[in-house]
């Protein structure tokens, strides 16, 4: 059982290591080649293009996080202009 787990461990890491710099591009690529068997070849033709859909699918929802992040920052901006703004306001009614 031992043996069986760091092997288990072994391979994880292998796999990581192996996958987890590929671009979608890269993988379907490699996984649609012909010499790369599955037990259900049905499942290789219906599984594939879901990792094309896959990549779009995350790359809409960072462009999404990354402007919701724009406009935070520029509310943020308007919003520290504004108050250096009225404490130059007040600095100079106040001297």
């Amino acid at each position: 059982i031992q043996n069986a787990a760091a092997q288990a461990e072994t391979f994880t890491k292998l796999l990581v290591d192996m996958w987890a710099t590929k671009t979608p591009e890269q993988a379907h690529a490699f996984l649609s080649k012909p010499d790369v068997t599955v037990t259900n070849q049905s499942d290789k033709e219906g599984q594939l293009p879901k990792i094309k859909a896959l990549d779009e699918t995350v790359q809409g929802a960072f462009s999404g996080v990354a402007r919701q992040l724009e406009d935070e920052l520029a509310a943020s901006e308007a919003a520290a202009a504004r108050a250096e703004a009225e404490l130059t306001a007040w600095e100079t009614e106040n001297d």
